[in-house]
């Protein structure tokens, strides 16, 4: 079950490899917007592994104890992503608008992901 959530995670990530490839090929990206489409795609992963991480350890446990984890873990993912937002506009030369969208589709992909891992694993704990 574990190693077929982050196979999952591998698939949308190589999926959007893929069309950031064709992307950046078909509009002719300069170095600026690949460092970006780059560094949204090593942000977003490695946030959707910590919270698949952050989802699979308590999710046997009491679900008010998994809750408390849960959503403690979202407010402190949320900041962290911020931060290297921030740092990453600022210190290292990204096309603001291509990291920002590119982050934000592929961050939407892994939250719905999320989700039907989720809702899969509470699915299981009912029957």
């Amino acid at each position: 079950m574990k190693k077929n959530i982050f196979i999952g995670v591998l698939i949308i990530f190589i999926v959007y490899i893929l069309a950031a490839w064709g992307a950046s090929s078909v509009l002719n990206f300069n170095d600026q917007q690949i460092k970006g489409v780059i560094f949204s795609g090593i942000l977003a992963t490695l946030d959707i592994f910590l919270a698949l991480i952050i989802i699979i350890l308590p999710i046997n446990k009491d679900i008010r104890f998994f809750i408390k984890i849960f959503l403690t873990s979202i407010i402190v993912r949320f900041l962290v992503m911020l931060a290297i937002i921030f740092t990453l506009i600022k210190f290292i030369q990204v096309d603001i608008f291509v990291f920002l969208a590119s982050l934000f589709i592929l961050y939407f992909v892994y939250q719905i992901w999320e989700v039907f891992i989720l809702h899969s694993n509470i699915n299981k704990g009912k029957s």
